[in-house]
C-alpha cells in the first residue's frame, strides 16, 4: 500500500531497506552507516575526513567486526528488546540480518574490511555516520597502509600530524593487541620522527630478534633495517 501510494519505494543500494520518499537521499558515507549498525568510515576515508590527506579516494573505505561476531551481537541486541516476549509463540519478532554491502553505494564503490580488531570509532554530529577515531586511524595506518595510500604516504601523514595527535596515537596503539603495530609505530615515533615519549620506550620489548618483521605490510624484507625495533624498513 505504501510502495503503491508512492511513499516508499526500494532502496537503489540496498534493496532488503525501503526509503520514505519525502527524506532527502544521502550518501554513500551516510547510507552505508544507516544500512549497518556496526561498521565505520576508515583507512583513506577517515583519513580524508579529519584532513590527514589531500587524496580523494575513490573507494569508501570502511570497517566491520566479523560475521560470528554480528550474528552474536544481533541475538544479544534482540534478547535485551524483546526479553521474556521472545518465548511467546504467539508473536512474531523479526529477526536482525547481516548487512551485506554492495559492491556500490551511491555509485561509490565501497571497500569493506572484516577484521576481529574491531576498533574505536565515534559518531559524527548530527549525522547518521560512524567515523574511526583519530587515535584508531593512525593505527590503522600501521596495521594496514595498503587502504592507506601506502606507507610512503603514511610516513607523510605522520610527519606532519603525529605530534599534534601524539596522546591519542600513543593510547590507541597502546591498547592494540597487535604486537607488530605497536613495533611499527614505535620505530616511526621514535627513530624516523625522533619524538621521545617513555610509553613509546616501552614497546621495544615487542621487537624481536632474527625475525622476518617489515614496516610496511605486504611488501617484501629489504634494507634498510632498524637495529634498534628489529625491522625491515621497506618502505616502496
Amino acid at each position: 500500500m505504501l510502495r503503491d501510494a508512492g511513499i516508499i519505494r526500494q532502496d537503489d543500494s540496498y534493496s532488503m531497506f525501503w526509503r520514505i520518499m519525502s527524506v532527502s537521499d544521502a550518501p554513500a558515507d551516510i547510507v552505508v552507516c544507516q544500512a549497518d549498525p556496526y561498521c565505520y568510515i576508515s583507512h583513506l576515508s577517515a583519513m580524508q575526513r579529519y584532513g590527514l590527506t589531500n587524496r580523494r579516494p575513490t573507494f569508501l573505505f570502511i570497517t566491520s567486526p566479523p560475521d560470528a561476531t554480528v550474528r552474536s551481537w544481533n541475538k544479544n541486541r534482540v534478547i535485551d528488546d524483546f526479553g521474556s516476549v521472545l518465548s511467546n509463540e504467539d508473536i512474531y519478532i523479526e529477526p536482525l540480518l547481516l548487512t551485506h554491502h554492495p559492491k556500490n553505494v551511491r555509485r561509490r564503490p565501497i571497500n569493506q574490511l572484516k577484521t576481529k580488531f574491531y576498533g574505536d570509532w565515534r559518531t559524527v554530529r548530527g549525522q547518521d555516520t560512524r567515523v574511526a577515531s583519530i587515535g584508531q586511524v593512525f593505527l590503522d595506518m600501521v596495521d594496514d597502509p595498503a587502504r592507506c595510500g601506502g606507507m610512503r604516504h603514511v610516513l607523510g601523514v605522520w610527519k606532519e600530524h603525529a605530534t599534534k595527535y601524539l596522546d591519542q596515537i600513543v593510547k590507541a596503539v597502546d591498547a592494540s593487541e597487535q604486537k607488530i603495530c605497536k613495533v611499527r609505530a614505535g620505530y616511526i615515533l621514535d627513530e624516523y620522527l625522533g619524538i621521545s615519549n617513555s610509553k613509546v620506550s616501552s614497546w621495544l620489548k615487542y621487537a624481536e630478534r632474527g625475525g622476518s618483521r617489515v614496516l610496511e605490510a605486504g611488501r617484501g624484507y629489504t634494507e634498510p633495517f632498524s637495529e634498534k625495533w628489529m625491522m625491515s624498513v621497506n618502505v616502496g
